[in-house]
């Protein structure tokens, strides 16, 4: 591939890219996040340089695209060792243990990769990425930050107080089974304005109009849930609905009344968000004392006679009571 192919399909991915963050992925947007200068990238783009194939797939990655799209389908990729094993360390595991756990015929590919001997393609790359909640470019380049490919936290794993508080989250995010209705905080403006688009048209059905409005929630579900980082006390998905039902004003004030209505019926409407604020409160934990659980657990269990043994002791503590009067 020439010079000017590679800068056109450089060109292609941001403009593909674009579409998919809904602004334009400008050469001086990619050149930040690539910590080069927009001369250069011109240049690359231009077909008057060509860039190197780390820099190629550094760029890939930024445009969220498979490197094959600029180098080929045969590219392997060197892992930054340094952080590697790091994050081996961090998880307590040796080269053996690493190589067991990601089921590898050959028990010296961990040892191979932290030496620097041996590339990986994309699949192993991806395994890895996948297996210590890393972006894929964060394990081949000097970057310090990265986003789970899992929860989408942003986080640092080579500080070690960042590194447990995403660990956190990330079991809460699991646990909380949000995965497949949670939108990334960067797509939902633009899920928001496609939805507002739908909902107002008078050329939609009722039923799109609801779908959407069901994403439109979805959408400040996500940011409720990740700004409490998707703790258990959350109210749920439905709960939340109609919370924001039961505001004057606020998310739901411009929804069409036969929408509001089918909506209404479906969730029915509930307190607990203030007008005007799209955070869901956090349930209260109640606190059971030693003698409350002591209470109950005797409760549950019964005398020779079938009786409650709680019962029983407060027949004996009445006959006791009336014997002394």
């Amino acid at each position: 591939m020439d010079e000017k192919e590679i800068g056109l399909r450089i060109k292609q991915l941001r403009s593909e890219y674009s579409l998919k963050i809904g602004e334009k992925f400008t050469q001086e947007k990619l050149a930040k996040k690539l910590d080069i200068s927009r001369g250069y990238l011109s240049d690359i783009e231009s077909g008057r340089t060509k860039p190197s194939d780390y820099l190629l797939q550094r760029i890939a990655f930024a445009c969220d695209a498979e490197v094959s799209r600029l180098i080929g389908e045969s590219h392997k990729y060197f892992i930054n060792y340094e952080k590697f094993k790091q994050l081996r360390k961090r998880k307590q595991l040796t080269q053996k243990e690493l190589n067991l756990l990601l089921n590898f015929d050959d028990e010296n590919v961990i040892g191979r990769i932290e030496r620097v001997e041996s590339a990986v393609d994309d699949e192993l790359l991806n395994k890895l990425s996948l297996f210590f909640y890393v972006s894929k470019e964060f394990l081949i380049s000097r970057d310090e930050i990265t986003k789970c490919p899992i929860c989408k936290t942003n986080y640092c794993p080579l500080i070690k107080s960042d590194y447990y508080a995403h660990e956190v989250i990330h079991d809460n995010f699991v646990k909380s089974g949000i995965k497949d209705i949670y939108i990334e905080y960067d797509e939902q403006e633009k899920v928001k304005e496609e939805c507002r688009n739908i909902i107002s048209s008078k050329e939609t059905s009722l039923i799109d109009k609801y779908n959407s409005s069901i994403k439109y929630f979805q959408c400040y579900y996500s940011r409720s849930m990740r700004a409490s980082e998707f703790s258990s006390r959350h109210v749920s998905f439905k709960e939340f609905i109609s919370m924001l039902l039961n505001q004057k004003r606020g998310v739901c004030s411009k929804l069409p009344d036969d929408l509001l209505s089918i909506l209404i019926k479906q969730f029915g409407k509930k307190e607990g968000i203030p007008d005007g604020d799209s955070y869901a409160p956090l349930k209260e934990v109640i606190q059971v004392t030693k003698e409350q659980l002591e209470f109950w657990e005797k409760y549950d269990c019964l005398d020779d006679k079938g009786k409650h043994t709680v019962d029983t002791v407060l027949d004996i503590e009445f006959k006791r009571y009336k014997d002394e009067l």
